[in-house]
């Protein structure tokens, strides 16, 4: 389960760079020949790109408190930033990380193994979680995937914890998702020096294949 959505980051861009070049590519992850992967918070700065200042930020960062609409459809408040974090998503984990808020992350559930500072971490069980161990915990935020863990969100709101749901579905989405958690989290920069390294990434694979013939093109089955 190493290292999951980075892989299915990398698979979508090619899924969706082959479909666009005339194939069908209705996957979650694809095999591809570009040999330079996508990393999250590499080391390697992407260049930045003018954007406009986030809704709910300002000159000093997040602006508290912040109210945002997760993938539930329920408007999340977060009074202040963050400062105990449960993850009982393997992806959040992971973004969670990857925009330098991973030294604020107390607990993870079973399947979090990726990036390695996450084995080190208090476990709350997989699906169901365990959520007397999350109480235990004393989170600020539970981040949690929609589907997943649909029931433990529910548990959770009625235990009054403040929990937010994501559910992205495609590159896109997932680069909103970033920059939303910077947002949430008061790490807007990070996130978004990451987002420009995805969208660099996604445009590295598409002037690859861009130039294939008719013939080349590939569509991907899984």
């Amino acid at each position: 389960m190493k290292k999951r959505w980075l892989m299915w980051v990398a698979a979508v861009v090619m899924a969706l760079v082959l479909s666009a070049c005339g194939g069908t590519a209705p996957a979650e992850e694809a095999q591809g020949t570009i040999t330079e992967p996508i990393v999250l918070g590499a080391d390697t700065e992407a260049p930045q790109t003018e954007t406009n200042e986030p809704e709910g930020t300002g000159a000093e960062g997040t602006v508290y408190p912040l109210t945002v609409t997760d993938a539930t459809g329920t408007e999340v408040t977060i009074e202040k930033a963050p400062e105990k974090i449960v993850s009982i998503s393997p992806s959040e984990t992971e973004v969670l990380f990857a925009i330098g808020a991973g030294d604020r992350v107390v607990g993870v559930n079973d399947w979090s193994d990726y990036p390695a500072e996450a084995a080190n971490l208090t476990k709350v069980g997989g699906y169901p979680v365990n959520i007397e161990k999350i109480l235990e915990l004393e989170p600020d935020l539970v981040v949690a995937g929609k589907t997943l863990n649909g029931a433990d969100i529910e548990a959770l709101r009625r235990l009054g914890i403040t929990v937010y749901a994501s559910e992205p579905t495609s590159i896109d989405e997932v680069l909103a998702h970033t920059r939303e958690m910077g947002r949430v989290l008061n790490t807007v920069e990070e996130a978004e020096r990451v987002v420009q390294k995805m969208e660099n990434d996604r445009k590295l694979v598409a002037d690859a294949v861009g130039s294939l013939a008719e013939n080349e093109k590939r569509a991907v089955y899984i």
